[in-house]
């Protein structure tokens, strides 16, 4: 609470929306909790805009992990599976194997696949798990 005051001068200074694009690069480069808010302007930062954007829930997959699942539509048309993870502990290849495995079931679930898959890591991330997740065809944030 001690940052409300900066937090309502950088609104009327600066306006909600471009405090809102600083705000989630803050967010990303300090790795805090990632809601879709957050996702949605950082993935705008980067050029990409989505027509439509729902939460799959893991419940729904069958899944105990706590992940954010998103399925995203672009404006071509094409789908986006986006992932978000926050945990503590390293990310190691078997959470590698682990998101391919929930992508299947993404799949699934849709029946269709995924043109692009994106994950957002909020932890440190092993270098084979990286190299793993990028010849994979995965977009690491």
């Amino acid at each position: 609470m001690k940052h409300l005051p900066i937090v309502i001068l950088l609104i009327t200074l600066y306006g909600a929306r471009l405090f809102n694009l600083n705000l989630a690069k803050i967010l990303l480069k300090k790795r805090l909790i990632i809601d879709m808010q957050t996702l949605v302007d950082a993935l705008r930062l980067k050029g990409k805009i989505y027509k439509k954007m729902q939460e799959v829930s893991p419940k729904e997959l069958g899944i105990r992990n706590k992940i954010k699942i998103y399925k995203a539509t672009d404006i071509r048309g094409c789908f986006w599976a986006i992932f978000a993870i926050s945990q503590k502990s390293r990310v190691l290849m078997r959470d590698v194997y682990k998101f391919e495995e929930i992508y299947e079931k993404l799949s699934i679930f849709f029946e269709h696949d995924f043109k692009h898959k994106i994950v957002f890591i909020d932890a440190p991330l092993c270098s084979k798990a990286k190299e793993a997740l990028s010849t994979k065809g995965w977009k690491i944030y």
